[in-house]
């Protein structure tokens, strides 16, 4: 039996090959889209109306980025089965305290959530104010998250673009192994396509 071995070379290639495809797989998996459902939450035993939209990340990644994007302008509880978000009568249209309960459900992998207010605090001439409100916050966070998704994958590899570049262009220069810099040129423009189908995402969320 004739056995094949790798170089660390080919070893080093594959890998890095591998990671790219698995990273173009990821950001093309992850869709965004405005669709914003109404829906109903089971929150202290009481059905509250609200809306709801679908993530394509994990329950785990979603409930840590709507606590992040809360926290700038409200006091989020974690109450286990549910968020409970005060925003102040100074950060909402109305006037009083808004409270807002946050839910997320795991859908094979990808997480559905749902905001609702809590209508026993708002006046009733000031219910549908405040039900505008909650679903423009929904709408607000996942514009928010998926952009910050997308700018920290752009981040990231333009960074290794870098990084590969000076590799490059060393190997240009010294002329010691005009293979491999062509074979770091063929990954830095896999990487570069990777960059534009990025932004090019970005843009379609932040329009």
């Amino acid at each position: 039996m004739q056995l094949f071995y790798l170089s660390k070379l080919q070893i080093s290639q594959f890998f890095l090959i591998s990671l790219l495809l698995f990273a173009i797989f990821q950001a093309n998996a992850q869709k965004y889209t405005d669709k914003i459902t109404s829906a109903k939450l089971e929150i202290k035993g009481q059905s509250v109306d609200g809306y709801g939209t679908n993530f394509d990340f994990s329950e785990k990644a979603v409930r840590k980025g709507f606590w992040k994007y809360c926290k700038s302008f409200a006091r989020p509880l974690n109450q286990k089965k549910y968020y409970e978000v005060t925003i102040p009568a100074s950060e909402n249209e109305g006037t009083v305290d808004l409270i807002i309960f946050g839910q997320s459900v795991d859908v094979d992998g990808s997480t559905d959530f749902y905001l609702a207010f809590d209508n026993s605090q708002v006046p009733v001439n000031q219910t549908q104010v405040y039900s505008k409100q909650t679903r423009t916050l929904l709408i607000d966070f996942k514009e928010n998250f998926y952009v910050d998704h997308f700018q920290s994958l752009i981040d990231k590899k333009t960074k290794d673009t870098r990084k590969l570049s000076k590799r490059y262009e060393k190997l240009v220069r010294t002329k010691k192994d005009d293979l491999r810099a062509s074979e770091l040129l063929e990954d830095i423009k896999l990487i570069e396509s990777e960059i534009a189908g990025l932004q090019k995402r970005l843009f379609e969320v932040s329009r």
